[in-house]
Parts: structure tokens; sequence; C-alpha cells
């Protein structure tokens, strides 16, 4: 990654794998690792904070008190114990699909997880960047759900993730459907709130998908 000239990568902890026992987090002694190895070669991370925990609300993504309680507290732990090494935390990732906010997606929900943990963070380093929403493609729909519940005051940012499938930015007008959305944002927040690309890409599998080469062309790109 640093030699093809990103200065960020983007990981994830998952709340089951930091806390498996009520109450105690503890981050895995791997993931400590790969994160002092990715800020040894110079890069910073995104750092995903995500899914469901066996321990509350039977796996699935919280929605009860203990459970939001005990995400806020993994959130606050990483924060505090990451803050370093960790250019921004993303909650979690494409709620607004069925399959990432089981079992089917919830802008209400999702907005009260945030409401829950962006405190948190806050408290344990002031200086985070937290992102907000981490939407697979550009939900408008979702994203306006989310704003209804209040939950812009609860993210720096506004995440997206924008695939071609399969051509280039300007064969399917990415920029500028970016930049659309971008104002959107911008105009229902009332204030300045920048958009993060924390996905991006061109699919190489069998059947609408792009060559290896041209995979890298466009990346490179």
């Amino acid at each position: 990654a640093k030699e093809m000239g990103a200065g960020q990568v983007r990981d994830e902890l998952f709340w089951h794998l930091v806390e498996q026992e009520k109450g105690v987090y503890r981050i895995p002694a791997q993931g400590l690792e790969n994160l002092r190895a990715t800020s040894a070669a110079g890069l910073r991370t995104i750092l995903i904070l995500d899914y469901g925990n066996l321990l509350y609300d039977a796996g699935l993504p919280p929605t009860s008190k203990e459970a939001l309680q005990a995400f806020a507290g993994y959130g606050a732990h990483m924060a505090e114990q990451l803050g370093g090494q960790v250019c921004a935390f993303e909650i979690w990732n494409e709620p607004n699909t069925d399959g990432f906010w089981k079992p089917e997606k919830d802008p209400i929900a999702y907005a009260n997880l945030l409401r829950h943990v962006y405190p948190a963070i806050k408290r344990a380093d002031p200086e985070a960047t937290v992102l907000g929403c981490s939407l697979a493609g550009l939900d408008y729909d979702f994203f306006d759900a989310v704003a209804a519940q209040g939950g812009l005051a609860y993210m720096d940012a506004v995440s997206v993730h924008t695939y071609c499938f399969p051509g280039s930015p300007e064969e399917k007008r990415k920029f500028e459907e970016v930049r659309q959305f971008h104002a959107h944002v911008e105009k229902v927040a009332g204030r300045a709130m920048p958009l993060w690309i924390t996905e991006m890409g061109w699919p190489t599998q069998t059947g609408g998908g792009l060559s290896e080469l041209r995979q890298a062309e466009l990346l490179a790109r």
C-alpha cells in the first residue's frame, strides 16, 4: 500500500473480538501488531467499529440499552488505546444493506447507535475523527433518514462507498454523482461536512467484471 502511494489503509477490529466477556475490553494481540506494522510503514489506519456480539441482542446489531452501552464502551476503549495510530473511526460498515445490518437495515436504529458511541469516543479522545453512515452507494434515502433522527450531530464526516460497475469514473459519471451527493449532505447538515470515500474499486469477477490489468489501470488513476 505504501509503495502504491497510499497514506491510509482501512481495517477493522470486530466488537466480539474485543469484548469477549461482558464489560471487559481487550484488543487482540494480532490486531495491535497489525496496527503497529501499518504505523511503522508510514501509514495511518481508518478503523471500522462494527458488527454484533453474541453477548448482547443475540449477536444482532445493538439496539437494547445494555447492548448500546456496551458498544459505546467498545468505542471508547478503542479510541483511548489507539488514538495515536488511528486517523478515523468509522461506525459500522454499510448499515444501509440488510446483509450488514441484520435482519434488515434500520436508519433509526443506526442513528441511535451513533448517538451512543460518538460521545463515548470523543470523551476518550477529543481529537478523534468519527465517520458516520458508511453507505453502500450514494444512498440518499438512508442518509436522509439518519439525518432526520439527528444523526448528523454524531459524526464528523460522512463516508460512502462508490464502486464503478464496471466502467471508468467518467463513463459512470462518478465525479459528478459524488459532488452532487456532497452538496446534498451539506445542504441537509446546514454546515460544512466532509465526505470520505472509504471503499471504491472495479470488480474482476467472471461476468460483468474487468480484467485485472484494467482494474490496476483504473486504481492507479
